[in-house]
C-alpha cells in the first residue's frame, strides 16, 4: 500500500485462512482439572508444614518404566551430590584450617601482628566459633536431606537399596565430621593464642 493513497473502505479485508489441524491416530488429550483454591491464611497456621511431595505419577502417554527410570536418575543424582557436598565441605574446612595454622606457626610477621593487635585475635576466635556453628547446622541439615532422598528412592523402587545406600549421610558420619572439624578448630584457636 502506498502512503499517499488511503485504503479503500469498500474492499473487504482478506481474512487469515483457518489453520487446518492434521488428523492424529491418538485421541485428543483431556484438559487437566483446575487446582483448588488455597485455604485461608489463618487455617494454614494451625496445620503442620507439608512434607516434601512424593514423585508425581506419570502423565498419559509416558511409559511408566521410563518415567521411573528418569525419576530414579534425578533423585539418585541429587542423593550422590549431597553425599559429595558433605565430604567436600568437611575437607575444605580442615585443609583451610591446617594451612592457616602452618602460616601462623612459620610466619614471624603474623605472630608479631597478632600479638600487637588483640582485636584481630578476638575477631578470629569469634569467626572460628561462628564457622563451626554454621558447619554443625549444615551437617545436620544434610543428614535430614539425605534421609528424605533415601525415602524417595525407596518409594520409586527402581533399583535395589544396596545400589545406593552407601551414599547416605548418616547421623554418625555427621557426628564424626563435627568432632573432626571441632578438633581442628581447637588446634587453630590454640595456635592463635600461643603465637
Amino acid at each position: 500500500m502506498r502512503p499517499d493513497k488511503p485504503p479503500r473502505a469498500d474492499r473487504p479485508k482478506p481474512e487469515d485462512p483457518e489453520p487446518v489441524e492434521p488428523e492424529l491416530d491418538e485421541p485428543p488429550l483431556e484438559e487437566e482439572p483446575e487446582l483448588e483454591e488455597p485455604p485461608p491464611e489463618d487455617a494454614a497456621a494451625d496445620e503442620p508444614a507439608p512434607q516434601e511431595p512424593a514423585p508425581e505419577e506419570p502423565k498419559k502417554g509416558i511409559d511408566p518404566k521410563v518415567y521411573r527410570e528418569e525419576m530414579f536418575k534425578i533423585v539418585c543424582g541429587s542423593f550422590v551430590d549431597i553425599y559429595k557436598s558433605f565430604h567436600n565441605l568437611m575437607r575444605d574446612l580442615v585443609v583451610f584450617s591446617l594451612l592457616v595454622m602452618g602460616w601462623l606457626v612459620t610466619s614471624r610477621f603474623s605472630q608479631g601482628y597478632i600479638r600487637t593487635h588483640l582485636v584481630i585475635l578476638y575477631t578470629s576466635l569469634v569467626m572460628i566459633g561462628l564457622i563451626f556453628a554454621m558447619y554443625s547446622i549444615e551437617a545436620l541439615r544434610i543428614v535430614r536431606i539425605s534421609r528424605r532422598k533415601l525415602a524417595q528412592l525407596d518409594e520409586i523402587g527402581y533399583a535395589d537399596r544396596a545400589f545406593y545406600r552407601n551414599y547416605r549421610v548418616t547421623p554418625t558420619m555427621a557426628f564424626f565430621g563435627i568432632v573432626l572439624v571441632c578438633a581442628v578448630f581447637t588446634l587453630l584457636c590454640s595456635t592463635l593464642l600461643t603465637v
